[in-house]
């Protein structure tokens, strides 16, 4: 049993009062002279004896009342262990790929049904319906955005035990496992596809190059990867794929691709210059390696950029794009205007894993980059995760109310492979570029492996207690029928012994 409201209980104190009453009550008896007792013994014995247990009862009657209410006002509910054995175990697809999925796996699914499986749709909630009536439902309609795969199963370890079996199936792009890798105590058999769409491309940005022409990025995304190829065009260009249009006063390019369908493909051309700004004192190695990729960057793209590194933070200008505060002195309040990366401090941890580094849209590189060392993740409440290593573990985070991003490793050859990577300068852009730009719906087409795609199976100690496993009943509504009847029991023998009295008095 569980409480709600537990200092109410302190109210079953309250039975001192009809105690301190009962006995305030007692009355000694008179003594009475007469001639001879011999005819009175048996009968006063047997009334003595009849007037202690009618006082006795309403006594504990009287006690229990107060007893009930405290146990009401605690709001009580009684706990009892969720029985799945009803249910053979659970069979769950997503909504949007439904179809896909059963029909990859149509046999398992199929013969699972059969046995008497229950179908779930793999969702928040986890919503049951028949099999055979979601197949005849357009299921494509729905806008809501689809919750990662991490979150959906950590979701349901809470409300499946160890032993219930449950089947999952889905695609394998790499942009649906977002967050740690959840640690689950399931019987848990999940099995992955290739989706059908492979291969997509947008534009990600436009900007003016050095010698006034607008240079284009193109993202192309496959299951090996997501890859960018430039074009330059010249102002008022209008071919195939691009048009170059003056709107507003505004220079916008519009990316006419059949592949780029759907997705947001008209930009505004950036005509300023980025002005990024290094700071750091003792870290001067991290900051050549990071100036080198900038100016990699520069070179490459033909891009406007400046970059500039100080060890004063007076020298840090008012107006920058990018702040990179590689120190591990606190950061003053006052720099932060724009976009900040921030060396973390800490606890360093020897480690051997994988980075997993992308941009703002947090998907990252499957390509092995090796981490040896990293700060003691503090976990930044309300931020969001853009780098990660192979145990899900964040090493960049965004905070969700500033544009401050927090680094739990270091931009150093001891620290990762990272400056000496080929994907650096790349994985720098897609920092930077996603950081300014609004957040669109740009698809990432890149797939896990079979093993990458499971979770960490654990002892159910482990992550016990599963509360959803818990079904609680409200108890006030009994309690308040007990009440009424002590109530009910207790005026009912206190009028026979107040009417006992009179007559016997008489």
């Amino acid at each position: 049993m569980q409480f709600t409201q537990p200092i109410w209980l302190w109210g079953m104190a309250a039975i001192a009062v009809p105690i301190v009453i009962h006995l305030w009550n007692v009355k000694q008896g008179k003594t009475l002279k007469v001639g001879s007792i011999a005819f009175l013994t048996e009968s006063a014995r047997a009334h003595a004896k009849s007037f202690r247990l009618s006082e006795l009862l309403l006594l504990l009657l009287r006690c229990l009342l107060p007893i009930v209410i405290a146990l009401l006002l605690s709001n009580p509910l009684w706990e009892e262990q969720v029985d799945l054995t009803k249910e053979k175990g659970w069979v769950l697809i997503e909504r949007k790929s439904l179809k896909e999925g059963y029909n990859k796996f149509k046999p398992t699914v199929d013969s699972l049904v059969n046995a008497g499986y229950s179908f779930h749709y793999f969702e928040k909630g986890f919503a049951t319906i028949k099999l055979e009536e979601a197949l005849k439902t357009d299921q494509t309609s729905s806008t809501e955005s689809p919750a990662s795969y991490w979150t959906l199963l950590k979701e349901l370890n809470k409300q499946v035990s160890e032993k219930f079996p449950v089947y999952i199936f889905t695609e394998n792009s790499l942009n649906r496992f977002n967050g740690s890798r959840p640690h689950l105590a399931m019987n848990l058999k999940w099995d992955i596809y290739p989706s059908a769409d492979t291969a997509v491309t947008w534009m990600e940005n436009a900007f003016e190059t050095t010698t006034d022409s607008v240079r284009v990025a193109i993202a192309n995304s496959n299951a090996n990867g997501t890859y960018y190829t430039f074009q330059n065009l010249s102002y008022q260009t209008s071919n195939e794929k691009f048009d170059v249009i003056l709107e507003q006063g505004k220079t916008k390019v519009i990316y006419k691709d059949t592949l780029a369908r759907g997705f947001n493909n008209t930009v505004e051309v950036d005509t300023s210059t980025l002005k990024i700004f290094i700071y750091t004192d003792r870290f001067t190695t991290d900051a050549n390696y990071l100036q080198a990729a900038l100016n990699a960057l520069r070179d490459f793209t033909k891009q406007k950029i400046k970059t500039t590194i100080v060890g004063n933070a007076n020298s840090i200008a008012k107006n920058y794009d990018w702040l990179f505060w590689l120190s591990e002195n606190d950061l003053p309040i006052a720099l932060v205007k724009n976009n900040v990366f921030v060396y973390e401090k800490g606890k360093v941890l020897n480690i051997h894993s994988t980075m997993l580094a992308g941009g703002e849209d947090g998907e990252g590189s499957v390509e092995s980059l090796n981490v040896y060392k990293a700060i003691e993740n503090k976990r930044v409440t309300n931020s969001r995760e853009i780098w990660k290593n192979g145990y899900g573990e964040p090493l960049l985070v965004k905070e969700k109310s500033r544009r401050v991003y927090h680094f739990y490793s270091r931009l150093n050859p001891q620290w990762n492979d990272l400056p000496w990577s080929n994907e650096f300068p790349q994985i720098i852009y897609r920092l930077i570029y996603n950081g300014n730009a609004p957040e669109v719906n740009q698809p990432d087409k890149r797939i896990v492996e079979d093993l990458q795609a499971q979770p960490t199976i654990v002892d159910e100690k482990e992550v016990f207690p599963k509360e959803s496993l818990l079904q609680k009943h409200d108890l006030t509504k009994v309690l308040w029928v007990v009440a009424f009847i002590i109530f009910l029991i207790e005026r009912i023998v206190s009028y026979k012994s107040k009417k006992r009295e009179v007559y016997g008095a008489a």
